[in-house]
């Protein structure tokens, strides 16, 4: 009895040691990671970023993205609903002025200047939200 008691324990650490290393690199390496737009006149690049950026350390709990807008332009960020309109607590329109300084935003799914989707699948009832990235 004892021994199989043993057995249990060293197994059970095991599979606790594995479960906290898939962990640890999980939200290390993959949930600390946030997208940073970066708009120029011309062009856009989007980059994947840490919170050990420097660019974004200080702003990281700010926003699940971030916009650079080194343009000359205005931009817009606007809210696309798909399955419907939601009837409170509507996303509003986001006014992104060109500045120097890189600002946070919630959206996570950003249509960069590209036409958005005319159809999203969504579930009965519900109503998901996409962000279009649009130059004034």
């Amino acid at each position: 009895m004892k021994t199989s008691i043993n057995e249990f324990l060293s197994k059970t650490w095991l599979y606790l040691l594995i479960l906290m290393i898939f962990l640890v690199w999980y939200f290390f390496f993959e949930m600390g990671k946030k997208d940073l737009i970066i708009v120029s006149d011309s062009s856009h690049k989007t980059e994947e970023v840490k919170k050990t950026d420097p660019r974004v350390n200080e702003i990281w709990d700010l926003g699940d993205s971030f916009i650079f807008n080194k343009s000359n332009s205005t931009l817009t960020l606007k809210p696309i609903f798909y399955g419907g309109t939601p009837s409170s607590n509507k996303p509003k329109t986001i006014i992104i002025n060109p500045s120097k300084n890189i600002r946070p935003v919630n959206p996570k799914h950003i249509n960069v200047f590209e036409k958005p989707a005319e159809k999203v699948k969504t579930s009965a009832g519900t109503i998901k939200t996409r962000w279009h990235l649009l130059r004034n």
